[in-house]
Parts: structure tokens; sequence; C-alpha cells
């Protein structure tokens, strides 16, 4: 797009363009920073189930926009090496979604939630439906005041078995990440994490 005249926030920002560089490249390097707290809940939630020692994160290091929030977001996937996928970087597995920085500080934006995926066709796979039977007795497990939905008719065609929106409103995740190192945030995503893991052991054979 060819831009014909600068407004006056574009001749602000070349005023400044050294400060808003500075502040361009703190930018990524909180960005980075944060993707590493995330790898670090992959690491404790590994100690307690070891078969979830895949890590797929998207989006978390990369400027994002409300249109993004749309298509996936912000996410991170636990997943086993032997569960199927029907697309590449995307297995079956445990994902956090809606947690890229730009999200949680959004002042509109899709509720961090947490959730059981099957990377199939939805119409061509039957495990979805026996994997989701096999959740439907154990998501009181949970233990989470916002019930844990399922996703039976989904526009996408996708294979969400078992979701809920994080307890924790997005301000106080926020506010997780700067307390400690980020420790409070590594604890709370771990917990949903392994709340959901808790729920697959002796279910895990259907996502194979």
């Amino acid at each position: 797009m060819n831009k014909q005249k600068l407004s006056k926030q574009d001749r602000w920002l070349i005023r400044k363009w050294e400060k808003a560089r500075q502040l361009e490249d703190a930018m990524d390097s909180v960005r980075q920073y944060y993707e590493q707290l995330l790898s670090k809940v992959h690491q404790r939630v590994k100690k307690k189930y070891p078969e979830l020692s895949e890590y797929t994160p998207h989006r978390l290091s990369d400027k994002m926009t409300e249109a993004d929030y749309d298509d996936s977001g912000g996410c991170v996937g636990f997943s086993h090496p032997k569960w199927c996928y029907k697309w590449d970087n995307w297995p079956s597995g445990i994902w956090l979604s809606n947690i890229s920085l730009d999200e949680l500080v959004a002042e509109q934006a899709p509720a961090p939630n947490v959730s059981i995926w099957l990377s199939v066709p939805k119409r061509d796979d039957k495990r979805i439906e026996k994997l989701r039977s096999g959740l439907r007795s154990r998501r009181s497990e949970v233990g989470n005041r916002r019930s844990p939905r399922f996703q039976e008719d989904d526009e996408n065609d996708s294979g969400f078995c078992l979701f809920y929106d994080l307890r924790e409103e997005r301000s106080k995740l926020v506010k997780m990440v700067l307390q400690d190192d980020g420790q409070p945030l590594v604890d709370c995503m771990a917990k949903h994490v392994e709340r959901m893991a808790r729920l697959l052991q002796g279910l895990d054979h259907l996502l194979c």
C-alpha cells in the first residue's frame, strides 16, 4: 500500500525514531523472554507426564493483530510423538490458546483457554466421539468454576474434544509474568495442562 501523506503520528515517530527503535528492540526481547517462560511450563509438565515430550509454540514471538486472534492466536501444544496429526505443526494433544502477550494486554481478545485436541478431520474419524465419550465422565475432575465444554457443532470441522476458559483473567496473567521472574505464570499454566493430562490417562491411545 502506497502511503502518500505522513500523519501527525508518523511525523512524531520520525522525530523520535531512535527511541522508537530501542522500544521495538525491547519488545522483541520481552516476547522472547515470554516464550522462554512457556518453554519452562513444558519442562515442568514433562517431569510429571513424560509422555508429553513434544512442545509446539505458535506466534508467541510475533506481533499479532486482532485478525490473528480468530486464527488460533498465540498458543502452545504439548503432545506425545506417537500421537496422530493431520496438519503439520498441529499435533494431537493438549493446547493452551490465546495466550500471546498481545492477546493478554488487549482490551478485547478471546479468553485464554486449554483444550484437548485431536488432529484429524472430524467428519472422517470416529475417534473424536470416542475420546469425547471417555472424557465426559471425567470432566468434573477439572475442578474449574467455568464448566469444560465439548465443541460438537464446530463450523471449522476441527477436533476439539474438551476445552475450558482459564479461570484467571488476562490482567492477572500479565501480573504473573511480572512477579518472581514469571514463576507464578509457569505454575499456573502447568497446572492447567496437568489437569488435562490427568483426564487423558487411560484414553491417550485414542490420539494415536
